[in-house]
């Protein structure tokens, strides 16, 4: 069964709130989870963009816009984890 890309997505975020209302955790568990947040963001963002190129015949364009709005919501990611 395949999922569209904003429904692995709304999951993620789901996931990252249930991260943040966890008060006692190790630094590990804080880390772990931030590193599967980072690749779950970049692969639904890939795996987005480029099953809209497929459904829209747009070839590399909104593949490379979810290349660069992975790398944007990482960078955003990181540093409202790390404020």
């Amino acid at each position: 069964m395949e999922h569209a890309p904003w429904e692995v997505m709304s999951l993620v975020l789901l996931i990252n709130q249930e991260l943040k209302a966890q008060t006692k955790t190790s630094p590990i568990k804080n880390y772990a989870g931030l590193g599967f947040q980072l690749v779950a963001f970049v692969i639904v963002l890939v795996y987005g963009g480029d099953w809209a190129d497929n459904y829209f015949k747009t070839d590399p364009i909104l593949l490379l816009t979810g290349v660069f709005l992975a790398v944007f919501g990482v960078i955003y990611l990181l540093i409202s984890k790390f404020k």
